[in-house]
């Protein structure tokens, strides 16, 4: 799976030509990888589907379950490609969208339907997805899927750490909280060789000045 993503934690309505721009980009690639001999699927803006309808179409999800079959399957159209799946290449999946910061939450001293009282809470609050799930050495996992949508800009981890804090019953605790990967501030940091901050009066923008 592909994704072109903005480096920004803006609502859809103020990155639209950036989301544009990538579409564009992942439509490039698809037809690239198509030309190579590699089936490809679409997803985003001009593909009409996102990415879980698109995984959907595919044998994605049923090859996480146990003893399930090894083969690739497709239910959907390929965008570029050759019309039969080869099992030796599978299905590129490639698209556009917000951008996704993977946070989690390892919370000890609670049940698991606690934690899932605290991620219920998050869903309601900031519009993402969550889950809780059993973790390690007895403690769970709160994992959130922060990303902007329509009306609204992907919430920071501070509030969401908050909001899963005042969910939970007296006596739990976060063990830990960490980002896989990256969020869109340490990726453009990178890009520009220095940290970029959040924007004084918008903490869902970052500022990062290029030398010249």
């Amino acid at each position: 799976m592909v994704a072109f993503m903005p480096l920004s934690e803006e609502r859809c309505e103020a990155i639209a030509g950036q989301l544009e721009s990538c579409d564009d980009l992942a439509w490039q690639l698809g037809a690239s990888l198509g030309g190579l001999g590699v089936p490809v699927l679409m997803y985003g803006g001009r593909a009409g589907r996102s990415l879980l309808a698109t995984r959907r179409g595919t044998s994605f999800f049923a090859s996480t379950r146990r003893a399930a079959p090894r083969e690739a399957a497709a239910e959907l159209p390929f965008d570029f490609g050759p019309e039969e799946l080869p099992q030796r290449s599978g299905v590129s999946i490639v698209g556009a969208m917000p951008y996704v910061t993977n946070y989690n939450i390892q919370v000890e001293a609670a049940t698991l339907a606690d934690c899932r009282v605290a991620a219920a809470a998050v869903r309601e609050e900031f519009g993402v997805q969550v889950m809780a799930l059993p973790h390690e050495e007895g403690t769970h996992e709160i994992g959130c899927n922060l990303q902007a949508a329509r009306g609204r800009d992907s919430p920071p981890t501070r509030l969401v750490l908050e909001a899963v804090r005042a969910s939970l019953p007296r006596g739990a605790q976060v063990a830990k909280e960490y980002v896989v990967g990256l969020t869109p501030g340490e990726a453009l940091g990178r890009f520009c060789g220095e940290t970029a901050a959040p924007h004084p009066n918008a903490p869902w923008r970052y500022d990062c000045s290029l030398d010249s």
